[in-house]
């Protein structure tokens, strides 16, 4: 029996594996056409419904691949052989069609065929309105009143083409626009609902700003002009008004300037406690379309596909939008490559369904080729690419990170200036050197149009990152050169010349550095005041790395004397004062924390002194503090290079047995022992007189001790 059981179950089954195949090859049965003018149709399959009426609607939203006039005219919809009703609500953005379709009120599942693609079709007579659920269009905001209804009115009028969308919403519940930002924008809301109870009802409005409610096409209530949103509902603004059963047309409108969107229509009906928002239930429901076929009049493959958006990630100000894109196509084909895509800002890529990363908003066309059977089949999309403002209530990103894999991957050579600009931002934060490095260099020596002013500051940071980061100082002075040569405006072509000495600097090229500075006082001499004092800042510092002290000296003067501010002069010592002891205490913390950035805090506090005060540079103490930043990061080759060019051109300097000290940690990092006993050999032999001269020999007798032999 239990075996007899298992049989019937498995044939059950069958049966119903079956009946189910044979369903959905009946949907999915060719269809004659309508009509040969129209070129395209796309299938909307509705799931069965148990509540039906004369009046249902079904909302659907599909791509037009820009076959669709302007503003719908041409959109047709057919049930079986039988044109239907429909309404286009929306197009857009980009290339979609928002449309509602009036269903008959037999239940089961329904299928349509939209038609469009006929640019000699006039539009439909408007003899049908959709009168279900609650539909939301938002506009922009452009000026007027709204103090009363009538100024109201002519404030939605001066909005007429500013639409930012339109759709089919829960209730008038609303805190956010979800088709645009949440400021300056105007609502307007059209909805049904059932009042299955007559009696008497209470209506309430609470908004933030302006809101006028009408029922059944009369005024109902209103709070109009510029006001706040109280946390509960005020009775001035709520009326009670007789209900009898049946469906009911509520109108909402809302005027929101600020960012502290709220509107609200609430109610009360009989037996019920309270005001509270009017519920989703209560307004009759709508069916929603799902787009399950797409055939092209005359071609036997129809490239087709969906995008939508997978999500963001915030760097800085700045938002970055993945979008995945899923191949559509349909018709009859023995083999089919895989799909091309070309995502309309240079980029292509490969696959059924992909990924990829758009960097700034805007409107791009898409493009889908699929090879199938010896042709090419083509289709292109204008999509929006945007903030995904239907999600602001739920503002999760994704980790900028996670990007990263993506957008290494991309082919740098096809990506448009102002993108590639961006992405050399993105590459700088995530500490990707190699991938700054690519991206600037092909901004640099592969583009013929950059910015002149962006191409310096990529020049710049190139080679800043070939120094500091890759040891390849000539690299750097290469592309800036080359920098140098593709821009015409003076002002930049100084402030990369002075660049290019100053990397000659990080070369150990004082002689070569001095031209370059020497150039912009001359050839630029017209230059603005900051790159004339950096100019003479670099001057200071290559006689410093001659260990020239008077020649440093007077350029360091020099540059003093070019003012940068208003601070008054008596007051330097306690400027010098509040940046020393800012970087000092950002020192401390590191130590304490292990936190890099207060290590970058602490830079930047000396960078500003020796900016301000650049004579500093020869007293030793901003040198010393800069030292012990770069031991912490553990760059010894750079702080044995400043703080033997601070002992050798300023010997006297009181910093200079402490830097001394230093300079041995430095070279014992570095495992060079015979260079730590020099440093401080120094110290007992020049600086005898230091209080640090007792420390220093006895660390010459720690190194010299020999190391315990290994048992």
């Amino acid at each position: 029996m239990p075996n007899c059981r298992s049989w019937l179950s498995r044939a059950c089954s069958l049966v119903i594996l079956v009946l189910a195949a044979w369903a959905e090859a009946q949907t999915h049965a060719p269809t004659a056409w309508w009509n040969t003018d129209w070129k395209c149709r796309r299938r909307v399959t509705v799931l069965g419904r148990t509540e039906t009426t004369s009046d249902d609607v079904c909302f659907v939203e599909f791509p037009t691949a820009g076959m669709t006039k302007p503003g719908g005219e041409d959109v047709r919809v057919l049930e079986g052989a039988s044109p239907v009703h429909s309404k286009v609500l929306f197009m857009g953005p980009g290339d979609l069609c928002k449309l509602a379709i009036k269903m008959s009120s037999a239940k089961g599942p329904s299928t349509f065929y939209i038609y469009y693609g006929n640019p000699k079709a006039s539009a439909q007579p408007a003899v049908w309105e959709p009168k279900r659920g609650c539909m939301l269009e938002t506009r922009r905001y452009v000026g007027g009143g709204c103090g009363t209804w009538e100024q109201m009115q002519d404030t939605i009028r001066k909005s007429k083409g500013q639409t930012y969308g339109v759709g089919y919403v829960k209730n008038i519940f609303m805190g956010y626009n979800p088709f645009g930002p949440s400021e300056n924008y105007i609502s307007l809301f059209t909805g049904y609902f059932d009042c299955k109870q007559p009696g008497t009802y209470s209506f309430c409005t609470t908004s933030d700003e302006a809101s006028f409610m009408f029922l059944d096409g009369k005024l109902l209530v209103e709070w109009p002009g510029h006001h706040g949103a109280p946390p509960l509902a005020l009775p001035q603004f709520t009326k009670k008004i007789q209900l009898t059963k049946g469906v009911h047309k509520i109108e909402y409108y809302h005027l929101q300037t600020t960012d502290r969107a709220v509107a609200v229509a609430a109610w009360q009906p009989p037996g019920h406690p309270k005001i509270h928002p009017i519920p989703e239930e209560a307004f009759t429901p709508i069916a929603r379309g799902t787009v399950t076929g797409y055939e092209i009049q005359g071609v036997p493959i129809a490239a087709d596909f969906s995008w939508d958006n997978r999500g963001e990630a915030i760097m800085g100000e700045r938002l970055f939008y993945r979008v995945g894109f899923t191949d559509k196509t349909t018709g009859q084909s023995g083999t089919r490559a895989t799909p091309r895509w070309n995502f309309g800002d240079g980029l292509e890529g490969e696959g059924k369904v992909i990924e990829h990363i758009y960097f700034q908003p805007g409107m791009y066309t898409v493009s889908l080729s699929v090879d199938a059977d010896g042709k090419t089949y083509k289709t292109q999309q204008k999509i929006q690419v945007s903030e995904p403002w239907d999600k602001q209530l739920n503002p999760d990103t994704d980790k900028l990170e996670t990007y990263y894999g993506k957008v290494a991957a991309y082919n740098f050579e096809k990506v448009d200036n102002e993108n590639l600009l961006v992405m050399v931002e993105f590459f700088e934060r995530l500490g990707k050197f190699d991938d700054v490095i690519r991206a600037c260099d092909v901004l640099v020596n592969k583009r013929k149009s950059v910015p002149e002013q962006a191409l310096a500051e990529k020049a710049a940071l190139m080679a800043k990152v070939l120094v500091e980061q890759r040891g390849r100082p000539d690299e750097a002075v290469k592309n800036l050169r080359a920098a140098e040569g593709k821009v015409a405006d003076k002002n930049i072509k100084a402030a990369l010349t002075v660049e290019i000495g100053n990397q000659l600097l990080a070369w150990r090229k004082p002689d070569e550095a001095l031209n370059e500075f020497k150039k912009v006082l001359t050839a630029y001499a017209s230059a603005p005041k900051e790159t004339t004092r950096k100019a003479h800042i670099g001057m200071g510092d290559a006689f410093r790395q001659k260990a020239d002290c008077e020649k440093a000296k007077s350029a360091y003067e020099k540059a003093t004397s070019i003012p940068i501010s208003d601070l008054p002069f008596r007051r330097v010592a306690v400027r010098i004062g509040a940046l020393s002891r800012a970087a000092e205490n950002y020192i401390r913390e590191f130590d304490r924390t292990k936190n890099f950035d207060e290590l970058g805090d602490a830079e930047d506090q000396i960078t500003t002194w020796e900016w301000e005060f650049p004579e500093e540079k020869l007293v030793g103490y901003s040198t010393l503090l800069k030292s012990q930043c770069l031991y912490r990061r553990k760059n010894y080759r750079e702080g044995i290079r400043e703080i033997e060019e601070l002992v050798a051109v300023a010997p006297k300097s009181s910093y200079a047995p402490e830097a001394l000290l230093l300079l041995c940690d430095f070279y014992q990092a570095m495992k060079d022992t015979p260079k730590a006993i020099n440093a401080l050999e120094t110290i007992t032999t020049e600086y005898r007189d230091s209080p640090l001269a007792k420390k220093a020999k006895e660390k010459i007798e720690a190194l010299k001790k020999p190391a315990p032999a290994k048992k």
